[in-house]
């Protein structure tokens, strides 16, 4: 699995060198919450080297879930993942907050009866 998600991961990343648009996710993907938010951190993104990488847009192991890339579509799974701060804080904590972010509504609102909150 590890090994497939790698795999699709560069094949995006060749897709987003050839359009020369270093946020763009392919359609079969919705849109992530690097797109949305517009933070430039996944790979490749105009903060990634400043700021480093943020650890949604490497989360292999969340691929997928909500229809998106990676943890794109459920970042308030990653405790070590946080917009604001960048402070490491408790997973509830987090998820109180990240309940009144536009992104959480969106994607809420877009899965429907499929929404993964994933607590």
């Amino acid at each position: 699995m590890r090994d497939a998600c790698l795999g699709l991961f560069k094949a995006v990343q060749k897709v987003i060198k050839k359009q020369g648009d270093q946020t763009h996710v392919p359609s079969s993907f919705k849109t992530p919450c690097w797109e949305f938010r517009n933070c430039g951190r996944q790979p490749g993104g105009e903060q990634a080297r400043a700021l480093g990488v943020c650890p949604v847009a490497e989360a292999e192991f969340f691929h997928g879930n909500n229809n998106g890339p990676f943890a794109g579509r459920v970042c308030w799974k990653l405790n070590s993942a946080s917009c604001k701060s960048g402070d490491t804080i408790s997973i509830m904590a987090k998820l109180r907050t990240c309940m009144q972010c536009d992104f959480f509504k969106a994607v809420r609102e877009e899965e429907g009866q499929h929404f993964d909150i994933g607590i």
